[in-house]
């Protein structure tokens, strides 16, 4: 994380322990909320607060039973 409190595309995937890939395309899909910065080429730079990392990390709904992580 840098010192500002931001993570860059890489840090945060490296945070939730999942691909770039997996991360902009979650961004991209809203599935986890992720800030614009700075313009390089056609399209901005993702930027991610710890907050919405860990919110991402924390199931929103109870899954339900028989799932393999109610087991």
């Amino acid at each position: 994380m840098s010192s500002n409190g931001w993570f860059t595309t890489q840090e945060a995937s490296e945070y939730l322990n999942i691909s770039p890939h997996t991360l902009r395309t979650w961004a991209y899909q809203r599935l986890i909320r992720a800030y614009k910065g700075p313009a390089r080429g056609k399209q901005g730079l993702l930027r991610f607060r710890r907050e919405d990392l860990d919110a991402a990390l924390t199931p929103s709904e109870p899954l339900p039973q028989g799932t393999a992580a109610s087991a």
